[in-house]
């Protein structure tokens, strides 16, 4: 997984609920959709999703129908969620698969406590002993072996990866790690999972601003702070300001890619490619450049994506 992949994941985490930054940053909110992991599905537009077989294969099929009929990009529902049979719309593709779960209980290192095995009538201890107490390690496997088929029967996508829970208690725990939770758990990551691979996602994020002060002019530099500390109050007011700083510092990092990710922000990826391109010509140290020319690579395979599936 790349490191923007891996940044997008826990972003489409995050936004769900709001900004991911970190507190009293000098930030700037950027929200875009980002392409579906797979781009052979990208034109199924119905789908039928069989009765997964296996103990836990219900429950799962349940979680993806939900999963992939809930997502909505642009107002527009991506998916159409329709029978396997008997219904009135032909599905353009049908999942189908399997699950089988393994639980494992270890014995581990025992816990020893020094305990009171002996009070006076005040309840004050009178002995103490070291007291065993035998502690066990529970792991769960999740093994899915999941298909989407074309109703030309073209396999479009596959769903195998295996995952895992592990909890370790002891003897004198009251709560107790349970093995219908930890295999709940994984079947919504699983849900979470295919419908990350299928469908674009809408991530509303946070991105730093750059502040190093390299190419600026030494009368500008504090402008180019306050500029920086406005963004917490006038984004708006931060980027004309930044703006206005790019004539006298053409060769600043900060001020090259500053004025992109404001341009990011208003969806103008092409002004921002541009901006993010000139920054990375003169420093291409700073990783937030790269994370930004990936982050509207992104965006443009996901414009393509949609184009396909709207049928733009």
């Amino acid at each position: 997984m790349t490191t923007f992949a891996k940044a997008l994941c826990l972003a489409a985490l995050a936004c769900i609920s709001g900004f991911s930054a970190p507190a009293m940053a000098e930030v700037i909110p950027v929200s875009g959709i980002y392409p579906a992991q797979n781009d052979d599905a990208i034109g199924v537009n119905t789908i039928a999703i069989e009765n997964f077989g296996g103990e836990m294969g219900t429950s799962l099929s349940f979680a993806v129908s939900d999963a992939l009929r809930n997502v909505v990009i642009e107002r527009e529902r991506w998916f159409e969620v329709v029978p396997v049979t008997g219904g009135t719309i032909a599905p353009d593709a049908v999942m189908r698969g399997t699950v089988n779960t393994e639980a494992e209980r270890v014995r581990v290192k025992d816990r020893v406590k020094t305990e009171c095995v002996s009070e006076d009538k005040d309840g004050k201890c009178l002995k103490e002993e070291d007291v065993t107490y035998w502690c066990r390690t529970l792991t769960v496997t999740f093994r899915p072996e999941v298909r989407l088929i074309a109703e030309t029967g073209e396999l479009l996508a596959v769903m195998d990866r295996v995952s895992t829970r592990s909890a370790t208690y002891c003897q004198d725990d009251k709560n107790r790690p349970s093995e219908d939770a930890m295999t709940r758990e994984m079947i919504a990551e699983f849900a979470d999972n295919a419908r990350r691979e299928l469908a674009p996602v809408a991530v509303r994020e946070t991105v730093r601003v750059l502040e190093v002060r390299d190419g600026v002019r030494k009368e500008d530099q504090k402008a180019l702070k306050a500029a920086i500390k406005l963004t917490k109050r006038d984004i708006a007011g931060a980027c004309r300001a930044f703006a206005a700083l790019e004539a006298g510092n053409p060769a600043s990092p900060s001020v090259l890619f500053n004025i992109g990710l404001c341009a990011e922000r208003q969806g103008d990826l092409e002004m921002a490619s541009s901006y993010y391109s000139r920054a990375l010509q003169v420093d291409a140290r700073k990783p937030h450049v790269s994370q930004g020319l990936d982050r509207l690579a992104a965006r443009r395979r996901a414009e393509q994506q949609l184009a396909v599936h709207f049928g733009g």
